[in-house]
């Protein structure tokens, strides 16, 4: 047996925004970046419908992943950082009433920052991770973002591991914490299930 291909359960407890859980997990070899989904799974994942996946297509907000360096006519196909983006997009929108081109800009900040495979190669081995939040906020007419780290023994937001005045704006006024690293576990978990019969493999290039 391809021993890169085996199926572990893997125990991990999650403290986050919502709250601390034992979540069960199912280690997977997949390439976070390569188009796996189909529609339907994608939003599966991302906790959206497909109406709405449709007008974010329509309306540009977020597209399927590129095959071969381009979006293909008919074929939608998306990744795992697609379907992260999505749920970050689809959580801003429907609970905090974020229009969506603004939300997908902080989707695709989160995305670009590299944690996704920092994450993804802690939840495959069951190892520590470093937990991360953002700090969303209407400030003087527009939209502000500001990704924070958070306590690993804890899994609180750790305001201090960024400088003072990135943060000082923020608790002037109103802002949301969304909990990044609880929220790729959630889309993680989807894929993981949606993905076990996939014969796929995760390099950390693909990371």
């Amino acid at each position: 047996m391809n021993t890169a291909l085996e199926v572990q359960a893997v125990r991990l407890t999650v403290t986050g925004y919502y709250g601390s859980h034992v979540t069960m997990i199912e280690k997977l070899p997949f390439s976070v970046k390569a188009p796996l989904l189909s529609q339907t799974q994608f939003c599966e994942a991302a906790s959206i419908d497909m109406t709405t996946a449709n007008n974010w297509v329509a309306r540009r907000v977020l597209l399927p992943t590129e095959i071969g360096g381009r979006q293909i006519k008919g074929t939608r196909l998306y990744s795992v950082t697609k379907a992260f983006e999505g749920k970050l997009i689809g959580e801003l929108v429907k609970f905090h009433k974020i229009p969506p081109s603004d939300a997908a800009r902080v989707a695709e900040k989160v995305v670009g920052a590299g944690w996704v495979g920092h994450w993804t190669r802690a939840f495959q081995s069951g190892g520590p991770y470093i937990p991360s939040f953002m700090l969303v906020a209407w400030i003087r007419g527009r939209l502000a973002y500001q990704q924070i780290s958070g306590d690993p023994a804890s899994g609180r937001p750790d305001f201090s591991s960024v400088k003072a005045e990135d943060v000082d704006c923020f608790l002037e006024h109103p802002f949301i914490v969304l909990p990044l690293s609880q929220l790729y576990l959630d889309v993680f978990n989807k894929c993981s299930a949606i993905l076990s019969g996939s014969d796929t493999d995760t390099t950390d290039e693909d990371l």
